[in-house]
This record gives C-alpha cells, structure tokens and sequence, in this order.
C-alpha cells in the first residue's frame, strides 16, 4: 500500500508539474492593458516578457531578502510581526474600498444581490426558476436563501444600505480566508513562515481588487482552507470526542461550502484521499485505524447529508420545484469545448433552445462530439489555462473601472495609467507559478511533508477540473491562497539553494545578470521617456461608466415620455456625455409623424453649456448619442442637469435606456424624472472626460523610473554584500 501511495504521489506531482510550467509559458507574455496607449506601445510579446521579467526580478529580489529577514526573528517577534502585516492589510483594504473603487456589481452577482435585495425588502424568500437566470442556475440557490438571511438581519437592525453591509460581510471572508491560511500554515511549518504567508498575501492585488465582488469565488475561500487546515490537524486529535467533532465540523463546512460553491468537490476530494492514506500508514493493530476509517464515512455522510437535506428544502421556496429549465453539467463541459474555453453567450442561448431536461443534455453531448473533432485541443489546452490561471489580474480591471475620478490614485490603479500597477499584478503571478514550481520539486524529494502535499493535490484538482469545465478568469479566486501556501513553501526552497547549493561561480553570474539587466533597465527607461512624456494621445478618464455598472433596458414610461430630466454630479470635468438609445419601429400611420428632440446640458445656476437636436439618424452603430460640452474643474462637487425634450413630431422614434440596478446608486447624487415624474432608476449614460495629452508627465514619469531603479540597484547592492560576506567567512 505504501507503493501506491509513493506512485500516486509522483504522478500527481509529475502532473501539476506540467501544468503550471504550461501556465508559466503563457503568463510570461500575458498582459490585460486597460489603456489604449499602452496597448499600442507595448504590443509585441518580446515587450510584454521583458517588463514582467523585470518585475519578477525586483519582487523576487524584495522576497528573498524579506524572506531572510523573517526567519531570523524570534518567536515573539514573529507573533508581533504577524498581526502588524494583518493590521496593514485591513488598513490598505479600508483605503482601497473609500478612496480607490467603489465597484457596483456585474454579472452573475449582480443579478444574485439585486434579486436578494429585493425579497429581504418584501419579506418574502421566493426564487422565480421558472424561467430566466434562476430556471439556468441553480448552483446559485443557497447564496440566495444565505444573502436573504444576512440582509433581513441587516434591515432588522435599521442597516438600510444593504450594497456597503454585503461588502463588508465579503470583506469578512476573506480576511476569514486569511487568518485561516495563516494558521495553516504555523500549524504546517511553524511561526516564522507563517509570518511570510502573511507578508505574501499583503503584497498580493487579488486581496484587494475583489473586495467588492461579493460572490461565491469570494465568500468560499474560508470553506475551502478551514476545510483543508482540519483535514491536516485531524491526526493530532488525542481523544475521541474531539475527533468526532472534528469530523462533524468537516462535514458542515464541506457541505455548506459545496451548496455555495461546487468547487468544494476539489478540496473535500482531495482531503478524503489524504485521509485515507493516513489510515493507510497506521499500524492495523491500532485501534485508531478503525475508527479513522469510520471517521471518513462519517465526514461523507455528514457531507451528503446537508447536500440532500438542503435540496429538499429548497423546493418550498421555488416556483418550480422540479427545476425543469435547470442547466444540465453537460452544458458546462460544452463551453469547455467552445473556441474560448469559456462562458458564450450563443452557447447559453442553444442550450435555453430546448425546453426539457433530457433534451438540453442530449444536445449538448452531440455538441461536444462535434467540437471534440474540429478544435486543436493542444491550442484550447493553453487557451483554457491562460483564462483561468495566467491572468495576475483575475479579470478584475474590467469589474473596477468606476466612478473615482476625483481621487488620483484611481488612475494608477484601476484607471488608464495603471500600466506598472498591471506589471506588478502579472510579475507576482509570474513568481507565484515559479514558487510553486520549486514547492513541486521540494515534495518530490520529501516523504515527510504530507499535509503540503494535500495542497499541491487540491491545485492539481482544480486545474485539472477547469480543463474540462467551463473556464473563467475569476475561477482562480477561490484557489489563490492555496496558491500562496505552495508559494511560500517553494520560497524555501529558494532560500535554500542559495546558501547552499549556489557555488561561487554561479553567484557571480546572477550578480552579472542582474548588473546587465539593471544596464538594460536604464538604457529602455531613458530612450522610451519621450514617448511616455511627449508623445500624445487620446486619454479617456470616466466619471461614470455605465456599461461596468449595470444592464441597459428599456422602460414604456420612458419610451413615451415626452420631456426626460437627468440631474448628476461630479468634482470632475468632462467634455463627452454618451447616452443609450435605440431606434423604434416606424409606424405605418400615414399621420404618424418622427419625432426630433432636443438634449441640453445646464450646469449648477441653470445655465446651458451645451444643447443639441437629435433624431434617429444621430444613433451610432454602438447604440450612443454623444453629446460633445465643455466644462470646469472646480475641487468641489458640481451639479449638472441633463434634459432629453421632443420638440417635434408625435410618434417617439427613439427609446433612452435606463440602468437597471434599483437596489443601486447607479449615479451618485442623481435623480431621473419622465415628465415629471420621479423614477427609481437613472439614464444609462456614461460622462467623461476626453482630451489628447501624454500618458504622464515627465516629473511622474522620472520619480516611477528612479523609484525602480533605486530597488533594482539595492538589489544588486544586497547581492554583492552578501557575497563578500560569504567570502570574508
């Protein structure tokens, strides 16, 4: 039995070997460039590799000392170092949450928060399934009946923003995540890498990028490592009881976690195959490996349990209870397949096609045959594995560009100059894949560190599992902190070869290396300066991007109004208003006569800064009127009035959309009326600010250049004193 452990061992570490070097490959050259400009610069992959090599150099450089640094503190040092680096982390989040975004949601989450929003408000948990979202997704049944729950708790104690109080629940849950992983690893590897997992997750954007995505990826990540963390402490329980209620605690959080997330299977696989083989390795004359065995047993009953009790529940609350419309597993290994690997919406609209259960997986099976024979499956190989895990950004620059604009910062950051903060996002996932490489190779070697083995066996699940499935760039959420364990443990490794195992002759030639690449560095920085400082281009910074926030529709009370008024502010100003319209049907009423309208933008005093007459014809293929003005940056709130009048005509040719978030703020400050009338929602429209002017200015552009080349340099300086150090030894 011992043989087949060893052999299992190595094929799954030979296995995710091959995978992240795959990922690796990909993510070297990967890049989500938000602004135009630098899509344009940075274009060929030769590029792109050597500004995120550069990054993985200086990081890699600031860990290895940081590293060094750690595990020569004390105990009580290392305690102390700990809960500051957590304390920064809620500190940096804090700042993130009031000063950089103030993301609304997207997507799936989106229509999840809206439709709990609402019920919480009526009083009523009641899912229509019987068509639409709810009748597709039923994974998505338990964060519904959960999110009721909190948000009825919310308005019991008079907490009426209900979006603020679900982010700070989110918030909860990943810090959840956090100490939990921290734990681990103390428990796994003691206290001082326990500190670095810490130092790790607080130089990581993904901790702070997602706070406002409040969803499964998020809210399973503590179900996940609390799941593990118990898997690994099992065998240092001494007495039954606590045992057993390790085991029921293991039973719950697997349930629970599976009902929000099904991604759970992976970890509650994983930790079944790790406990087995810890039976495996008892002596059979211990009475322990009897009741392990039926430990096992009991964590999958308990586990089953929930899952089953949880379904049977739920019927009460649907509108169809025998979920006819629902997804079928098949549809998702049929985007699995599609071109992208990922989520199509035509694909979601073929499966929807068939009424009945049987049908939809029927379809979908001749669908994958058919696909399974025309795709180069070695390409979708690599396309499904740079979705899901070589993205350092987790696809988070589209759900965070949001109205911030009166805070700099946001720019850098989410906004279109955040080009070194994207460097940054994808050297850390370029260095996380290196750590994990060197995590792998460290567990070949060892037989003694099981409990990390169980990790490395939870990410091979989850790659594995996303080559068949459906993949997504936000997929790697729920695994990040993992992510980081094996990290961690492969920084060791690093740590490890370099006091030892690096000769003289190599140090020199890392030093060497690293000098040219510094040489490099400053030749690149000094001969690009002109086109980062003079050359100009068309810079686009939002106040309010409607297409980030919510879903355009139209409404009857806003199609046949005849005067519509916008009121909005901003501290900043713009020159570009974009409105969402639509073309209506011409009538074939020979009195019917096309309406021309007139759109007008007054400021504060009531002033007109700018008016313009449209009709069908000023519609862009986009689904737009722009209307073009001029206005002053102030330092201070402005209001602004948009009026939409028909001045002529008696048949309304165009439609405006409205955004569709009614539990949502969609323009701060804002309000729409339609002849008067007030209304829940707001113009869909988007207002910014568009002018030709170079990408940053010359004294920003020298302080970022100096900045780094000050770190490159100290690194370079750390490496040559440690060598003489070694010498003079």
């Amino acid at each position: 039995m011992k043989k087949i452990e060893t052999v299992f061992n190595k094929m799954v570490l030979t296995g995710l070997f091959i995978l992240t070097l795959s990922i690796l490959a990909v993510a070297c050259k990967y890049l989500r460039i938000t602004s135009p400009f630098m899509k344009a610069e940075l274009g060929p992959s030769i590029k792109r590799c050597y500004v995120i090599l550069i990054g993985v150099l200086l990081i890699g450089g600031v860990l290895y000392y940081a590293y060094k640094a750690i595990v020569k503190q004390t105990d009580r040092h290392t305690k102390l170092l700990s809960i500051m680096i957590f304390a920064v982390i809620i500190v940096l989040q804090i700042v993130y949450l009031t000063i950089i975004t103030k993301a609304y949601p997207k997507t799936d989450n989106y229509t999840v928060l809206t439709s709990c929003m609402k019920m919480a408000r009526e009083g009523r948990l009641y899912i229509e399934n019987s068509s639409g979202y709810f009748a597709n997704y039923t994974n998505n049944y338990f964060i519904v009946f959960f999110l009721y729950g909190f948000f009825r708790v919310m308005l019991f104690f008079k907490v009426d923003d209900l979006w603020n109080a679900v982010i700070v629940l989110n918030v909860l849950m990943i810090d959840l995540g956090i100490l939990l992983t921290y734990y681990s690893v103390v428990k796994l590897r003691g206290l001082r890498q326990g500190c670095f997992i810490m130092f790790l997750i607080a130089i990581c954007p993904t901790t702070y990028e997602w706070l406002t995505f409040t969803y499964t990826n998020t809210m399973s990540i503590p179900f996940a490592m609390a799941l593990l963390y118990l898997a690994v402490s099992y065998r240092e329980k001494k007495s039954r009881k606590a045992q057993t209620v390790s085991i029921l605690l293991m039973g719950i959080i697997a349930g629970i976690g599976y009902l929000l997330r099904a991604t759970i299977i992976i970890p509650v696989i994983a930790a079944c195959i790790y406990l087995i083989f810890e039976i495996i390795r008892m002596p059979k004359e211990d009475k322990k490996f009897k009741h392990s065995l039926l430990a096992v047993g009991g964590f999958l009953l308990i586990f089953l349990l929930i899952i089953k009790g949880f379904g049977m529940t739920q019927k009460g609350y649907l509108s169809d209870p025998e979920t006819k419309g629902r997804y079928p597993i098949t549809h998702w290994l049929m985007l699995g397949v599609s071109e992208s690997g990922g989520f199509s919406k035509e694909d979601s609209r073929f499966t929807s096609s068939f009424k009945e259960y049987d049908q939809k997986k029927e379809a979908n099976m001749k669908e994958i045959k058919e696909r399974l024979t025309e795709r180069n499956l070695f390409k979708l190989y690599f396309t499904k594995l740079e979705r899901v895990w070589a993205d350092g950004s987790d696809e988070c620059l589209g759900f965070n560009r949001r109205d911030t604009s009166e805070h700099s910062l946001f720019k850098y950051v989410n906004g279109n100059r955040n080009f070194v903060y994207v460097i940054y996002m994808q050297a850390y996932r370029v260095i996380t894949l290196l750590g994990i490489l060197l995590a792998i190779i460290k567990l070949w070697r060892t037989k003694k560190e099981q409990g990390m083995f169980l990790y490395a066996l939870t990410l091979f699940g989850a790659i594995l599992f996303f080559l068949l499935w459906e993949a997504n760039t936000k997929y790697s959420i729920s695994f990040l902190f993992i992510m980081l364990m094996l990290f961690e443990y492969g920084m060791e490794s690093m740590d490890g070869a370099c006091a030892k195992n690096m000769s003289p002759s190599i140090k020199y030639v890392v030093i060497a290396v690293t000098a040219l690449a510094f040489l490099i560095n400053g030749q690149v920085i000094i001969s690009h300066a002109k086109q980062f400082t003079e050359k100009k281009t068309v810079m686009t910074n939002y106040i309010f991007e409607g297409k980030e926030m919510a879903y355009v529709k139209y409404k009857p009370n806003l199609d046949h109004a005849t005067k519509l008024v916008q009121q909005f502010e901003t501290m900043g100003k713009f020159n570009t208003i974009e409105i969402s319209a639509k073309k209506e049907a011409a009538k074939a009423d020979h009195k019917a006569s096309p309406a021309v309208y007139k759109i007008s933008l007054l400021n504060e005093d009531g002033i007109t800064i700018s008016e313009k007459t449209i009709s069908t014809k000023d519609v862009h293929r986009n689904g737009v009127i722009k209307l073009e003005c001029k206005t002053d940056l102030k330092h201070r709130k402005q209001k602004y009035t948009l009026v939409i009048e028909r001045t002529s005509g008696n048949v309304n040719t165009l439609s405006f959309g409205h955004a569709n978030s009614i539990n949502f703020d969609y323009i701060t400050g804002g309000s729409l009326t339609s002849d008067g009338m007030e209304q829940k929602n707001d113009l869909y429209m988007q207002v910014y600010q568009k002018e030709e002017e170079t990408y940053v200015s010359k004294k920003a552009y020298y302080s970022i250049a100096g900045l780094i080349l000050v770190l490159h340099a100290g690194l370079l300086g750390m490496m040559i004193l440690q060598l003489k150090k070694k010498e003079t030894v």
